[in-house]
């Protein structure tokens, strides 16, 4: 017979999904790029995760991520371009992070960053590809990085370190970018494009490179670029596609490639491409993709191509293309993505390569804080990468819901919940055996708050053979309870498992929820 006599095992399961859905501080976004994603949650703080060898992820390091980290706070918009990451502070001030072989970061200088640094201030919105553009405040633009085919719109093919004028234009809206072509919207719905050419992707009835913006197409709304080809949502709609269209990706049921832009779809209200495919968000809220799906990025459940765009999901309200994987944010602030994970770029382990149907990856919506979260974070209560519940600002490797849920000592160590002499009810659950005359049984101890529901808390113990077990094989107590009383608002709980004298090693752990 064989019994772990100090084994336990620890499961934090946090649904965020079940708070009901608040105004935000932020609208959240998602952008994703060359094997990365990037996130905004509402409390204006941003999250990276997948490809990192240029630092795009912001977080500091070059080390891909298959677990999602948190990058800055005080963000108002975000932009994966290329392999950088770009950051729109609530001051109007842009930070970049990432690749600077070409000068794309913008700050004068070609070594990659790991840290975001400062680009520019007066700012309102950020494109880019293996360059970047930034939108001014006052409706003209600046590009900087990768120039080879005149994609900054300087009139010339000169690559730059540092942001320069985009000739000729002002009284923009919108950008839009691809790998090396650039696309502007100005306030009176005219589209504009500049750069790469050589398969008609800036829709101007040519396949001639341009240096300076050249008028493209009237009452648009928004623009979208993707390797080859590019997209335009006029006002009523109606979606155009122009360039290159091997894949299928322009929509139209063809593989031709278009010099000059053809319909694809109606009723649209936001458009998204990279790579060679496209997606389109219906004014219902549902997803339609077209192009190639190698990798399963059109999310519909296979990895075929299509020629015509194909029903995904819905109940959306913003999408985004990664170079070979979608995300997806729900109405309800859920991120879902599908495609590639060949980086971890979905936030799954990298032993899952690809899905082709779309799964859940995080929430954007950040639910108000607890007392507790005010006692012990102040004015950075609201701020979900110190006080949030996954977050371990201490750095004791001890998320903030277990230091919250066992009375672990907090970040401030002076608000400790326990007086210094009740300290010895803190700590997390023990395990011991406990000899019956029917035989030996595993027994689990451990404190929790009274009235921990009430608190938003729910502690459910339970027992299993395989400590690696689904959710499905673990047996909530079946034995027997008890609950001893303690001072400061706590009480000690005793369960035993109802399986006696087993010869197989058996195991226990603690499933701490948030309570809806």
């Amino acid at each position: 017979m064989h019994y772990p006599s100090r084994v336990y095992h620890l499961i934090i399961l946090v649904f965020l999904g079940i708070y009901p859905t608040l105004l935000p501080a932020r609208t959240p976004a998602i952008a994703g790029r060359a094997g990365f994603s990037v996130f905004l949650k509402s409390d204006g703080t941003v999250w990276a995760v997948g490809n990192n060898r240029h630092g795009q992820l912001g977080d500091g390091t070059t080390t891909d991520r298959s677990t999602i980290v948190p990058v800055m706070s005080g963000v108002q918009a975000i932009m994966a371009s290329g392999d950088n990451s770009l950051f729109l502070k609530t001051a109007g001030t842009v930070y970049n992070a990432g690749s600077n072989a070409l000068g794309q970061v913008g700050d004068g200088t070609f070594v990659d960053r790991s840290i975001p640094v400062l680009v520019l201030s007066g700012v309102q919105s950020m494109a880019g590809g293996g360059h970047s553009l930034f939108l001014k405040t006052d409706g003209t633009v600046q590009a900087v990085g990768f120039n080879d085919y005149g994609q900054l719109g300087d009139g010339t093919v000169i690559s730059r370190s540092t942001p320069v004028p985009v000739t000729g234009l002002d009284n923009v809206s919108a950008l839009a970018a691809g790998s090396v072509h650039s696309l502007f919207l100005k306030m009176d719905g005219t589209a504009m494009a500049v750069g790469f050419n050589k398969y008609g992707l800036l829709g101007d009835g040519t396949t001639a490179d341009r240096r300076i913006p050249v008028p493209v197409m009237s009452d648009v709304k928004a623009i979208a670029g993707a390797e080859q080809h590019s997209l335009f949502l006029k006002t009523d709609g109606t979606v155009w596609a122009a360039g290159r269209n091997q894949w299928g990706q322009l929509g139209d049921g063809t593989l031709i490639t278009r010099i000059q832009p053809v319909p694809v779809l109606s009723d649209v209200q936001s458009i998204a491409a990279n790579g060679y495919y496209s997606l389109f968000l219906k004014i219902d809220g549902s997803v339609w993709a077209t192009g190639i799906n190698n990798y399963g990025q059109l999310g519909d459940g296979t990895t075929e191509f299509r020629k015509t765009p194909v029903l995904v999901m819905s109940g959306v309200q913003s999408i985004a293309a990664g170079w070979a994987h979608n995300l997806f944010l729900k109405t309800d602030g859920t991120v879902w993505g599908g495609g590639s994970n060949m980086y971890g770029e979905l936030g799954l382990k990298r032993s899952t390569p690809f899905t082709s149907t779309p799964v859940r990856i995080l929430s954007l919506i950040v639910p108000p804080p607890t007392r507790w979260q005010k006692e012990q974070f102040g004015e950075q209560a609201e701020n979900s990468m110190i006080a949030g519940w996954t977050a371990d600002p201490d750095g004791d490797d001890v998320p903030n819901l277990l230091e919250w849920a066992f009375s672990l000592l907090p970040l401030k160590a002076d608000r400790t919940v326990l007086s210094e002499e009740s300290v010895i009810v803190s700590g997390l659950p023990s395990i011991s055996v406990i000899q019956k005359p029917d035989g030996a049984v595993l027994a689990m101890r451990y404190s929790r708050i009274k009235g921990a529901v009430d608190e938003g808390l729910i502690y459910t113990p339970e027992f299993s053979f395989d400590p690696v077990a689904q959710a499905g094989e673990w047996s909530p107590v079946t034995g027997s309870e008890t609950v001893e009383a303690l001072e400061s608002g706590w009480e000690r709980v005793t369960v035993e498992d109802a399986v006696r004298g087993s010869l197989a090693p058996r195991f226990a752990r603690i499933r701490l929820t948030l309570a809806p």
